[in-house]
Parts: structure tokens; sequence; C-alpha cells
């Protein structure tokens, strides 16, 4: 990887250590019998985490200058990526976890299923003849298994939630112990991503550097999640590392490696 002139030394230091560790995980999980939920919830979070972070490393390594809301909307979706990640790994939910990745699944069927049934409404209303799928077995099919599905994710009004989890991302960050550190970050990154006054005026605080810091270390956080989702364990050369680079007060200070 290429690191830019203004990369401190203690964060391309992190950088060094945190890319390998991923693609140790990354490595054996793809090389293993991986299928079903855990693979989708793997694609779905653990990817969708280490894909924004690849590009928030693009964007802080070709502009020199304060990146404010591209890398805030990146990293809000790498904040609540990882949140959902943890929420499927945590310890103290262990006895659960399969059928928490699970739920993971099941609601994905279900939500495709309506998205694609609310799209083909809308086709048929302007007059678009043909529906995106076109195969009846295979929408029967689907049809059947949403059904099997449905009830679990139904207010009480009968329509479909939101989220496969219950509550709100509060209520998940609240669940593995970051009820404070989310009403600070969420605040922080959904100001930098709306496009209002105020978006313009907070777009100072995301410095590249900062920007640096901040996918560092939930990129960080995302290895140690998936390791753990997946029961793999961490050599030690990356454990501790992971350590500090989970936490943005440890990557603030200055750590010279040199």
């Amino acid at each position: 990887m290429h690191f830019p002139d203004w990369m401190p030394k203690n964060i391309r230091f992190l950088f060094e250590q945190v890319i390998p560790a991923s693609d140790f995980v990354v490595d054996r999980i793809e090389s293993g019998a991986w299928s079903g939920p855990f693979w989708f919830a793997y694609g779905g979070l653990s990817q969708r985490v280490r894909n924004a972070f690849s590009s928030v490393v693009l964007l802080v390594g070709v502009d020199s200058h304060p990146t404010g809301p591209d890398t805030a909307v990146l990293l809000r979706v790498m904040y609540d990526a990882w949140l959902q990640l943890e929420f499927m790994a945590w310890p103290e939910l262990s006895a659960t976890r399969s059928a928490r990745v699970g739920m993971y699944w099941q609601f994905s069927l279900v939500d495709n299923f309506a998205y694609y049934e609310n799209l083909d409404r809308q086709r048929s209303a302007m007059g678009e003849g043909s529906r995106l799928r076109a195969n009846a077995e295979d929408i029967e099919r689907e049809r059947r298994l949403v059904e099997e599905y449905r009830g679990k994710f139904e207010n009480k009004k009968g329509k479909l939630r939101k989220y496969w989890y219950p509550g709100t991302l509060r209520d998940v960050a609240r669940a593995v112990g970051r009820d404070t550190e989310y009403v600070s970050f969420v605040s922080l990154l959904s100001a930098a991503t709306h496009a209002s006054p105020a978006a313009h005026w907070k777009r100072g605080l995301w410095t590249t550097e900062f920007s640096a810091f901040f996918a560092l270390m939930l990129q960080a956080r995302a290895v140690v999640s998936t390791a753990r989702l997946f029961e793999i364990p961490v050599p030690d050369r990356y454990a501790e590392i992971l350590r500090v680079a989970s936490n943005l007060d440890h990557m603030n200070r200055t750590v010279d490696h040199s």
C-alpha cells in the first residue's frame, strides 16, 4: 500500500499491522467451508466494513486536505455495519449467536422479496410491461419461504419492520456496551453527512488524519468481531495491535515506531 507523505509514523505503523491482520482473518474464512447464513453475514457486514475502509484509504491517500462529508458518509457505513457484526459476535450473547446470524439472513430474504415486489408494482404503474423477476416458479418458491419467516419481523400492525435486529441501532449499541459512544459518534457522523448548513461548518472536524484514525479503528474492530464470530484464533503478533487500534484514545497518542 502507498502511504501519503502526510501520514505520521504511528498511523503508518498501525496501517501496516492492521491490514495483514485483516487479510489473515479473511484468508481463514474464505479458505474454509463456510456457507449459508454465516457466509451471508460475512459478506454483508465484514466485507462491507472492509470495502468502505478501502474507499476511505483511497480518499485520504490522494487528498491532503480535509475530506469532510466525503469520508463521514463512509465512516457512518462502517460504524453501522460494525455494530451489527459486534452484536452477532458479542461474547455475553454467545448462546444465541447462531440464532442472530440466522435472523440476519432470514430478514434479508423477506426484505429483498418485499423490495422487488414494490419495484414491480411501480413498474406496472408506470406502464412497464415486464417484471424484474419473470420466472413465476422462482417467485412462488421465494414467496413460500418468505411467508415462513415474515412473522418474525412484523410489528404490531403487521408491517415489516426496518431492521433485522429488534429495536433500533442504539439498542444494538446498548446491548454491546457502546451506548455512550454511539450517541457521540453517530451525532458527529450524521451531522457531517447531511446536506445542511450545519454540515458545511462541521466539515472542518474531519481532517484527513482524523478520518484515517477513525477508519482504521473501525476496521480493527471489525477484524476482532469477525474473528470472534467465526471462532478464528488471532495470532499474538496481531492481537495486541488490534487491541490498540480498536481504541480511538490509544490511536491519538503519539507513538514512535521508527
